[in-house]
């Protein structure tokens, strides 16, 4: 509640959120594991958040998937350097999780060229409705994760998501003279 209440109450957060979703609060860099291996069997409560405040800050409905793709993130890294590293310069070298084109169904999800068929919980349109009370409710679909369709023979590499998780190792170049914090 309270990160709710920090995003709607700063108007370039609110203006960040109504852009690109609660993805942009994140701290993570590289997805988890659940993202990684398919279905997350769980609510997020940040996807509550959207679906309950998101017309309130006149954010537009965008169709949001599971297949479709997102924005990377920042790296911000705390790098420890001995006074010799910092007075003439270091190179160090950071490892970090990003996602990568499967190059066995080359992002596709699947091996078969004609392996997607219709989703039959929402019939293709990426939600599920639901009513309690006066109240109704329209959900990600959780079978497909609102793409509309699903894939009946997923890839072995990459379990139908096109994409996989993988560890990056960059060189970092600490100039000469850099400064604590900088």
């Amino acid at each position: 509640i309270n990160e709710a209440y920090d995003i709607l109450k700063d108007e370039k957060k609110r203006s960040a959120y109504d852009q690109l979703g609660h993805q942009t609060f994140k701290n993570s860099g590289g997805g988890n594991y659940q993202q990684h291996h398919g279905f997350t069997g769980g609510i997020d409560p940040n996807d509550i958040f959207e679906n309950i405040f998101g017309d309130f800050m006149g954010a537009r409905r965008s169709s949001k998937t599971a297949f479709s793709k997102k924005a990377g993130a920042n790296l911000k890294y705390d790098i420890s350097l001995t006074l010799e590293e910092a007075f003439y310069g270091v190179t160090k070298i950071i490892s970090f999780k990003t996602a990568l084109t499967c190059d066995a169904c080359t992002g596709k999800g699947s091996l078969d060229n004609n392996s997607t068929s219709s989703c039959p919980t929402c019939r293709g349109s990426g939600v599920t409705r639901s009513q309690q009370g006066f109240f109704f409710f329209e959900n990600t679909c959780q079978t497909c994760r609102g793409a509309g369709h699903v894939i009946k023979n997923p890839c072995t590499k990459c379990y139908g998501e096109g994409r996989y998780i993988n560890t990056r190792n960059l060189e970092v170049k600490i100039p000469a003279g850099v400064k604590e914090g900088s």
